[in-house]
């Protein structure tokens, strides 16, 4: 059995067991009578109220709080005793420490008052007053026959306020009716994840999990007619299907946006027309990755284009010294359809980097011109009258900023200038002054998610980037991406080839006609409406 398969097989093991704890707890609860059912309820609604009683208390004492006074400044002993003045003509003795004060009012002969005289006949009254009272008088009393009697249950709702009392009996329903949502939605969930683990369309695996979500439902029902005080309802298995019909539902998107997003499809932008009046299709590629590029090859072969650029990230570093990897099969392979210009982006340049150099060494040049592919490392060459650059990624842990010469020569270049710049991020302050023609990027990965249009996150540019897609002032073009690298899957975003055509000098002027007589006919249908008005 290989690995794959292996892997599969575990899955569907450990989906069966889940879904069979979930029907069993299921069936537990419907066993149980509605005294039961209810204290369960209750006891989870009163844990929420609580949890939420204690954050909101917590704000409270937080807003209420404030700063202590500082007790360590010195403040006046007030137990100190007052001077008292001087009695006249003596002098006034305080006494040292550690001798006792005492009043000389008290003196031994008061104690001779109080206490008895030696050689008294009286006999001295005995004190029986603390004695009657620590002696205990014994009773005698007959045992009676213990009865055992169950303690009384305490009611939950007594350590409760009379607001979170309220808040409680508002909650219990709403609550006891998500857990039943709660418990069916994950049936249905873990049924849809198990059918996943098949190849097939989707809606089967949809439809069957919500089926089986609904007859459980129904079953589960009907079992409560058996359990005291338990009931079978049509609003109850509604409520049960609900909570699979959500889940499901959004495990059928995820699954449909995820399958899309691994395609890969051909995109197609027309520019304006170059100096020379040529037609031209250039193809598109970045951001490989060293994924699988069978598809991709098929595509350029039927797209047959004129020029091929790679604006970076075709493989990784260390996949560039070994001469048979994926990467160099398919320089080969895109050298053979078409002329093919190459520029590195950040991942092959990443080992050299950590390194501390940035010179190219002669062996990867070698490897690389090898294939028939024309490598550009921040260096341009003149090919059927355009002038092509490759802008090498500048990326490094302390900065991200290209070569700044390499660039201004590059853009002082009286040709047709089409520039290969992995990073998009750089078109917006170092290359949108400048007059270059044409400049195709990568590296965003599209946003990695895109809704509506717009990416969510690209490295560089960070949430919501400006720069993932299309074309920006008809001469910034960047693609999504042929490939994939982090593990964060694709979301509304498949992958693609880029075809950029530019027109023929013919087209454009056919086209410049073509909008002047349409311009005269609207202006002409125009002043004739004002004419009849």
């Amino acid at each position: 059995m290989k690995k794959k398969q292996r892997r599969v097989l575990f899955w569907r093991i450990l989906l069966v067991i889940l879904i069979l704890c979930n029907m069993a707890v299921v069936y537990m609860f419907s066993a149980h009578n509605r005294t039961k059912s209810a204290a369960v309820s209750q006891r989870v609604t009163i844990a929420i109220i609580e949890l939420i009683s204690k954050f909101r208390d917590n704000d409270k004492e937080e807003a209420t709080t404030e700063p202590a006074a500082d007790l360590t400044t010195p403040t006046e002993d007030l137990t100190a005793p007052e001077p008292m003045d001087p009695p006249a003509g003596g002098e006034v003795t305080t006494p040292s420490q550690g001798e006792d004060v005492t009043d000389p009012t008290d003196s031994p002969a008061s104690e001779e008052e109080t206490t008895p005289t030696e050689g008294t006949d009286e006999p001295e009254p005995e004190d029986t007053s603390l004695e009657e009272e620590s002696t205990p008088v014994e009773e005698v009393t007959t045992p009676e026959p213990e009865i055992e009697t169950e303690p009384p249950k305490k009611d939950p709702l007594e350590d409760l306020t009379p607001e979170q009392v309220a808040m409680v009996n508002k909650a219990h329903t709403p609550v006891r009716k998500l857990a039943h949502m709660a418990e069916f939605g994950s049936l249905g969930a873990l049924m849809f994840l198990f059918l996943l683990t098949w190849r097939g369309r989707f809606w089967w695996r949809y439809l069957t999990s919500l089926g089986f979500a609904l007859a459980y439902a129904a079953t589960d029902e009907l079992h409560q007619l058996f359990s005291d005080g338990r009931g079978a309802r049509f609003s109850d298995v509604c409520i049960d299907f609900t909570g699979a019909f959500i889940t499901c539902t959004l495990l059928l998107t995820f699954a449909i946006a995820l399958r899309r997003s691994r395609r890969l499809v051909t995109v197609h932008y027309d520019l304006p027309a170059m100096p020379d009046g040529k037609a031209r299709r250039l193809a598109l590629i970045a951001d490989l990755h060293a994924c699988p590029h069978e598809k991709l090859v098929e595509r350029l072969r039927a797209e047959s284009p004129d020029m091929i650029l790679l604006a970076g990230d075709i493989m990784e570093d260390t996949a560039l010294a070994d001469e048979w990897s994926s990467g160099y099969a398919f320089l080969r392979e895109c050298a053979a359809i078409a002329p093919t210009y190459y520029s590195f982006g950040n991942h092959e340049t990443v080992g050299s980097r950590k390194k501390g150099t940035t010179a190219l060494s002669k062996e990867i040049r070698a490897r690389i011109a090898k294939t028939g592919v024309t490598l550009l490392y921040n260096e341009s060459v003149l090919a059927d009258g355009i002038r092509i650059c490759g802008l090498t990624s500048g990326l490094t842990k302390q900065e991200n900023r290209p070569d700044e010469a390499a660039l201004a020569e590059f853009a002082s270049a009286p040709e047709y200038r089409i520039l290969l710049c992995h990073h998009p991020e750089y078109y917006e302050p170092y290359i949108r002054s400048t007059n270059i023609d044409l400049v195709v990027s990568g590296h965003a990965h599209g946003g990695q998610w895109r809704f509506f249009g717009q990416g969510v996150y690209a490295p560089g540019q960070g949430i919501f980037p400006k720069y993932t897609a299309g074309v920006t002032d008809r001469r910034l073009v960047i693609t999504r991406g042929a490939g994939d690298h982090t593990r964060v899957p694709r979301m509304g975003n498949p992958r693609e080839l880029v075809i950029v055509r530019t027109a023929s000098k013919n087209e454009n002027e056919s086209d410049t006609q073509r909008k002047g007589e349409t311009k005269c006919l609207l202006s002409t249908l125009r002043s004739k409406i004002l004419k009849k008005k």
